[in-house]
């Protein structure tokens, strides 16, 4: 039965309870995998892709406490905004998945202060591991002696794992990819887009417009996503929500993100977002506005896009290898041993 008629059969006819309930129960199924099934047709359609943005981060004074020298911190010191830069190559083709993330942003010493260096971090996935590189010479952790920070982590890759932070999930909706970072499934990858991990839970009015509001089923300490869906174009998703039942059974928000569309030859994209991140408390720690991202689908990517080679003296610890053989420097040892600077995690 058409999902129009049907909804016009629960408007306009008098049915018995029960058989009025089968038909509502229906409506919404078939609401949630239109949805789903016009989601995976972009996945489907999108072989790869390479995103690049731009924006700014706003960081709020004082939204962490921690204890620091015998002492209470407040993190940061105080309020500040700087400019952020990145891009994502995501490789979908043949049922593989592969991603590099890079992402240049100043980050803010531990102790709040206001001294910002550069901060250079990539990322790297495929179906057999998660490569994480953030040299110290770079994101200014290696000017005090013993200050360190291991280079390269190399891990094996987890059933379940986010790609990268909350605020940086609207660059894969593009690529129809929804509910990846939710479950990582091992080659061949196959899309969670199905009704198992999604249901519909409302409809509500979002900036003047009709929505339907869809949550993914929990994942990562009862961690769900909510998405407030177009009703008019589910390729539109003009909200995205992050949210976590504590231990409590009291609901807190994680992150809130506002996204407005363009229309591309292949449909709408996103165009731009407002990402408000919380911390527990329902506190802003920041927000982060991303103003202009471009696209270029079905770019052709080698395997050597998403590894990387080292260069010497890399701080490495790749938990691939067995314990007690995890920390070395590449270039600097035959074997694998704990460098002589100290580590810091």
């Amino acid at each position: 039965m058409g999902q129009g008629l049907l909804r016009w059969i629960c408007g306009a006819i008098a049915l018995p309870t029960i058989v009025f309930a089968m038909l509502v129960n229906e409506c919404v199924a078939d609401e949630l995998e239109d949805i789903l099934a016009a989601w995976r047709h972009r996945s489907e359609s999108v072989q790869t892709v390479r995103v690049d943005y731009e924006g700014e981060v706003r960081v709020a004074e004082g939204y962490y406490t921690f204890p620091y020298n015998n002492s209470n911190v407040s993190f940061p010191s105080k309020s500040s905004s700087f400019d952020t830069k990145g891009n994502l190559l995501l490789d979908l083709a043949n049922k593989r998945l592969r991603f590099r993330f890079e992402e240049k942003q100043p980050q803010q010493e531990l102790d709040g202060s206001v001294q910002w260096v550069q901060r250079n971090w990539t990322a790297y996935l495929t179906s057999e591991y998660l490569k994480e590189y953030r040299p110290s010479e770079l994101n200014g952790s290696d000017i005090l002696p013993g200050n360190r920070t291991t280079d390269l982590y190399i891990h094996r890759r987890p059933g379940t794992v986010p790609i990268f932070e909350f605020q940086m999930y609207p660059l894969l909706f593009a690529s129809g990819q929804y509910g990846i970072g939710v479950n990582w499934q091992r080659s061949p990858f196959e899309s969670d887009l199905t009704a198992d991990n999604f249901k519909l839970v409302s409809t509500s009015s979002y900036n003047g417009r009709d929505h339907i509001v869809i949550q993914t089923t929990p994942f990562s300490g009862n961690t769900f996503f909510e998405y407030w869906v177009d009703r008019m174009n589910p390729m539109r998703v003009h909200r995205f929500v992050v949210n976590k039942l504590e231990e409590d059974g009291k609901l807190t928000n994680r992150a809130d993100i506002e996204i407005t569309y363009r229309d591309e030859e292949l449909g709408p994209v996103p165009s731009a977002w407002k990402a408000t991140i919380y911390m527990i408390g329902s506190q802003v720690s920041r927000i982060i506005e991303v103003s202009s991202i471009s696209y270029e689908f079905d770019v052709a990517v080698e395997s050597q896009d998403f590894d990387i080679i080292p260069p010497y003296g890399t701080h490495v610890r790749d938990l691939t290898r067995p314990a007690g053989a995890q920390r070395y420097v590449v270039g600097e040892t035959d074997h694998p041993e704990s460098p002589t600077k100290v580590f810091q995690e």
